[in-house]
């Protein structure tokens, strides 16, 4: 079976917007003239503090519906006209009108600020978030300054009905990926876990090939049924993709057992509150609770994170090449760069890819911790990295690089935003010699793999 496998990172500044398809070809060259071809599409976060207006652009872009700017092409390719006609779009120009998985890392506005946009008039298959409990989701309410009402709470309390109220669009599943310490316990919450080793479409899903599950269609009759996945279980594509999500329940709010039990008794009370004045009163003292024991810095503030590890299958004869186009843009042209990937001499049997949003790998417990969910052999052979927190040094430590060894590592990043200097010269440097490619308000980058297996 031929495949196509496209990974984008578009250039949003501060913030991530990360998207992507896996393609299985047919094998009548005719019928792929004609632009056959079966497609899954995915999106992990979609949000920006650089301004929204450069946002709904890349949106804009992502579906197709951009208008064309003045084009001058810095690349020898003899496609160039086809890779700006398609870069930073959907193959198919949005006409399906679905996502059919949708990620998000955490609930920070420069992850989540273009959901909406995203989605509004569309349908998402499946939506996969990190599992917050009761006491978490109060928590990040209450460090975030947002009431139990806001737009956020609402989001959070039940995504899938947010996003048909607000954006008309039509969430078929949920699926909320468990923190390592959640695994064995149930109920949580007074919930009901349906636990499971791994997931993939439902059986009774009609499929077009054996080994690549059909996109475009429903997940099932269980719409907005909620599901649970273990930390570092895959969604699996037939036999050709899978992604990997890990949940990195080891941050500040569960680190302190006294703050958990005091934490939860005030959720508890929260619960019981009737007026809003009340209700504001109680989360006025969950974020006091919280700054005392953890203080009122970036990583404090940090509670949650949904790392996602994507790969095709190590399959005997599984072979691949990949080119990287990136597109720089001004306000007078769009110019386009072309660099044919020069593989390792020990090629992996696998193109792989590390989303990290702003998770944190800044300590040896931590990257030991992501190593045992996901596998330390794949952090080690990983394509590309997605360099976490938009290379803020709080995010990092030097014994990353002799644990995570990626052919290329990512950027997304506005250097001049807020004077926060991301990303930071120690972990650019650190990464010298892996490809660092920047990516920021004028740049975007894609990569296309095509292999065969």
């Amino acid at each position: 079976m031929d495949y196509e496998v496209i990974t984008r990172f578009h250039g949003v500044g501060q913030g991530l917007f990360v998207s992507g398809e896996i393609l299985a070809l047919p094998e009548d060259r005719h019928d792929r003239e004609d632009g056959s071809r079966r497609s899954f599409s995915w999106v992990y976060d979609c949000g920006t503090s650089s301004g929204q207006q450069l946002l709904q652009e890349r949106i804009l872009e992502y579906w197709g519906t951009r208008p064309s700017k003045i084009l001058s092409a810095g690349c020898g390719c003899s496609t160039v006209g086809d890779l700006f006609g398609r870069f930073g779009s959907r193959r198919d120009g949005g006409k399906s009108n679905i996502i059919n998985l949708l990620m998000i890392s955490h609930f920070d506005q420069d992850h989540i600020s273009g959901i909406v946009a995203l989605v509004k008039g569309r349908r998402v298959d499946l939506l996969v978030l990190p599992y917050l409990h009761t006491f978490e989701k109060l928590t990040l309410l209450a460090i975030l300054g947002e009431g139990d009402q806001s737009e956020v709470a609402r989001f959070i309390e039940d995504p899938a009905t947010y996003l048909r109220q607000t954006a008309d669009a039509d969430v078929g599943q949920v699926l909320y990926v468990l923190g390592q310490d959640d695994d064995d316990r149930e109920p949580l919450d007074g919930e009901r876990f349906g636990l499971r080793r791994g997931w993939e479409p439902p059986a009774n899903r009609d499929a077009l090939d054996p080994d690549f599950e059909a996109a475009n269609r429903p997940w099932g009759a269980n719409a907005n049924q909620a599901k649970y996945l273990r930390s570092g279980t895959g969604i699996k594509l037939g036999r050709l993709w899978q992604f990997a999500p890990y949940n990195d329940s080891r941050l500040q709010a569960r680190a302190q057992p006294s703050f958990t039990r005091q934490a939860k008794t005030l959720a508890d009370d929260f619960q019981r509150r009737k007026t809003a004045n009340e209700k504001k009163s109680v989360l006025r003292d969950l974020k006091d609770l919280y700054d005392a024991t953890f203080g009122a810095s970036a990583i404090a503030r940090n509670i949650i994170s949904l790392f996602v590890l994507g790969e095709t299958n190590s399959i005997k004869h599984n072979e691949w090449q990949m080119l990287l186009t990136a597109i720089e843009e001004t306000s007078r042209f769009r110019r386009l760069q072309c660099m044919p990937h020069i593989h390792p001499e020990q090629q992996p049997s696998a193109f792989s890819l590390l989303l990290c949003g702003d998770g944190y790998l800044n300590n040896i417990d931590r990257i030991q911790a992501l190593e045992s969910a996901l596998g330390a052999d794949r952090l080690q052979s990983l394509t590309l990295f997605q360099v976490m927190h938009h290379g803020a040094r709080s995010n990092w430590c030097p014994e990353l690089v002799q644990h995570i060894t990626p052919e290329y590592a990512l950027f997304s990043s506005d250097p001049n935003h807020m004077g926060l200097g991301h990303p930071h010269p120690e972990v650019v440097r650190s990464f010298w010699d892996r490809s660092c490619q920047r990516i920021d308000k004028s740049r975007s980058v894609q990569f296309l793999v095509e292999g065969h297996l």
